[in-house]
């Protein structure tokens, strides 16, 4: 599992570069939600994270560029593996459970 990554397409080519055809990439996780609940859970997340990056000003930055950058690699992701979307804008319990359910079968081929 690697968090927030391909980030972009020179990740990935930084990715295959590296790999080759030694790797097995079984899915994509793309845990899909709004933007303003991701903006809201940043914000709540701020009150107790010390983080000085969870102003509005810069959570919008960084959306800018998800949509810009990350977000469009998503076709190339899918000719790598099978990309299995989530939406998350539940309680984090259900979304688990809807991961495990989307990901166990998977994991057993």
């Amino acid at each position: 599992m690697i968090d927030g990554y391909p980030r972009n397409q020179d990740n990935i080519n930084g990715f295959l570069e590296v790999f080759g055809d030694s790797y097995n990439i079984i899915c994509t996780l793309y845990l899909s939600c709004e933007e303003n609940t991701c903006i809201e859970r940043i914000k709540f997340r701020s009150q107790t994270s010390g983080r000085i990056d969870d102003s509005e000003e810069i959570i919008k930055k960084r959306f800018n560029t998800f949509y810009n950058e990350s977000f469009p690699i998503m076709d190339e992701l899918r000719k790598l593996s099978k990309v299995v979307e989530v939406p998350s804008k539940d309680d984090k319990l259900n979304v688990f459970e809807e991961i495990c359910a989307k990901i166990d079968p998977l994991l057993k081929n």
